[in-house]
């Protein structure tokens, strides 16, 4: 039972990580979008950092799922 429990909890933890990063990503969108300043080449600078962290958590997680070998 407990290989069982360790791998849904592994899967959970990916999971709230993947929902984590699917709302960062929108969210730096939305900002994008919306034009908020302070600007760096037209490009609102809290939207650009929102797609930065989420550029690097996702390769985050990318690593981890294939440090364990399995998707």
């Amino acid at each position: 039972m407990e290989p069982l429990l360790s791998t849904f909890d592994r899967v959970s933890n990916r999971l709230a990580f993947a929902i984590v990063l699917a709302s960062l990503l929108i969210g730096s969108s939305l900002i994008v979008l919306a034009g908020i300043s302070p600007k760096w080449h037209d490009i609102p600078v809290i939207g650009l950092a929102g797609f930065v962290i989420a550029g690097v958590m996702g390769f985050w997680l990318l690593i981890s799922i294939l440090r364990r070998g399995s998707m």
